[in-house]
């Protein structure tokens, strides 16, 4: 495995490019700790198109979220279309049974609940 290498993205190389029984994989992790496994394959893959998008999530934290939105839109080449906190709030928080609540709904259509412990 050896060292991490930066990459000049801001990503730190964790797996050098190694070779499987189909292609060669690589793993790096992102400023803010999101790792990913980059593969490249041999040929084509055998299994069925797709029927639904798969869905991908990353949580980084509010203080690294920056530094990883930079480094990953320059490797995407893509671009923040929306930054709104408020656009995907469904219901607004409220406490319940010692906690704090709030549901949600991501760019997409993924609703969740996303809630926190309160201070006793």
């Amino acid at each position: 495995m050896g060292r991490a290498r930066r990459l000049r993205l801001g990503a730190r190389r964790l797996v050098a490019p190694f070779a499987d029984p189909i292609g060669r994989d690589a793993i790096v992790r992102w400023p803010g700790g999101a790792s990913m496994q980059f593969y490249w394959r041999n040929s084509p893959p055998t299994a069925p198109p797709l029927v639904t998008i798969p869905e991908q999530r990353v949580y980084i934290s509010t203080e690294r979220a920056d530094s990883f939105v930079t480094s990953f839109l320059r490797f995407s080449k893509g671009e923040v279309i929306s930054d709104d906190g408020e656009a995907t709030v469904l219901v607004e928080p409220f406490e319940s049974e010692g906690r704090e609540a709030a549901m949600v709904q991501f760019p997409g259509g993924y609703i969740a609940e996303i809630h926190t412990v309160l201070p006793p």
